[in-house]
């Protein structure tokens, strides 16, 4: 599949998960909780946490 097939079937998903990031964030807040996530730096770029 060439690269311009992929983004437009894939553009779509893209948005959908851009516009749902917001609740990604809190789902894994909620399910792993902080001390987990400030442990694992790939997860932890993904949620900002209050000071």
């Amino acid at each position: 599949m060439d690269v311009s097939s992929f983004e437009r079937l894939m553009g779509p998903c893209i948005e959908i998960m851009q516009r749902e990031m917001g609740r990604y964030r809190t789902q894994l807040l909620e399910t792993l909780g902080p001390d987990d996530i400030r442990n694992n730096p790939s997860l932890a770029k993904f949620v900002e946490f209050e000071q």
